[in-house]
């Protein structure tokens, strides 16, 4: 599954928001965990939606991480705890939408009747604020050259 574009859709009243259609998976009741990710500008929070063999190659991660002793016990079972103890696992509704979570919603800056940006990623795609993310957008053009050069692009 690849995520790729980007859309700008709106939050209905109950914080339901609009999956692109060619982001929907085919299998019925598929499930997307859905995680707080503080990596904006000034560490603002958006929301980041893995499917599950992203949420499986992330515990394979840690895991290996901590058996290799690449990090600590203690650092592998808090890392566990700020990803996955405020996580949410979404389906998606039978219009193809999924439903924020008020407590996860409210930190990003998502509200109810708002719009918000769909960004596709790769192997996962993420839910920002529009004006978070304008200002992270603006931020990552000042490294854009660096990070092409990385990738020999």
């Amino acid at each position: 599954m690849s995520f790729t574009s980007t859309y700008e859709h709106g939050v209905d009243g109950k914080r339901r928001v609009q999956v692109p259609s060619k982001w929907r998976p085919k299998e019925p009741g598929f499930e997307f965990t859905m995680v707080q990710w503080p990596k904006g500008v000034g560490g603002a929070i958006y929301l980041l939606a893995l499917p599950p063999a992203q949420v499986q190659a992330l515990m394979e991660k840690i895991n290996e991480m901590e058996r290799t002793k690449e990090i600590s016990p203690d650092q592998a079972t808090t890392f566990r705890r700020l990803v996955f103890g405020k996580a949410e696992t979404l389906k998606l509704d039978t219009a193809g939408r999924i439903c924020l979570p008020d407590e996860m919603a409210k930190p990003a800056g998502i509200a109810p009747d708002s719009p918000v940006v769909l960004v596709g990623a790769g192997e996962r795609f993420e839910i920002w604020n529009p004006d978070r993310f304008e200002a992270k957008n603006a931020e990552d053009k000042a490294h854009e050259e660096e990070a092409l050069k990385l990738f020999s692009l």
